[in-house]
């Protein structure tokens, strides 16, 4: 989020100067040294917010499917117009699940699904798979 702050101070001694009243032929006097001259600022603040993520798979030669699975990184959430957290964690060797999506602001746990693997059937490339 941008903030801006002007701020008018005086050139002689860099007092804030209360500028309300001036015109454009008469500037209020500094009330520290009396001076007229001012220096016009303009403060910009801008709060920046570094994401970071990461992903790892464990493959053994000769297997096509990764027996371990693990990701957390930033994602877009389009139904809640924010920035989430999302992580999950596959591991066919325990026969495990885990998927929890969070809010960046808050940590509020908006999805968690914890199960076994074996039971975890019927979401993703998985739906259009037919028996």
């Amino acid at each position: 989020m941008t903030k801006t702050e002007d701020i008018i101070e005086c050139v002689n001694c860099g007092e804030v100067v209360d500028a309300s009243t001036d015109t454009s032929t008469y500037k209020t006097p500094c009330s520290n040294c009396g001076s007229t001259s001012r220096r016009y600022l303009v403060k910009v603040r801008e709060n920046l917010q570094i994401l970071d993520g990461w992903e790892m798979k464990g493959k053994r030669p000769g297997e096509k499917k990764p027996f371990f699975e693990e990701m957390s990184k930033p994602d877009y959430s389009h139904s809640r117009k924010e920035l989430v957290k999302k992580e999950r964690l596959i591991d066919r060797d325990n026969d495990k699940y885990l998927e929890r999506i969070t809010v960046y602001q808050t940590d509020e746990t908006i999805h968690h699904c914890e199960e076994p693997l074996s039971k975890h059937v019927g979401h993703g490339l998985a739906k259009n798979i037919k028996k």
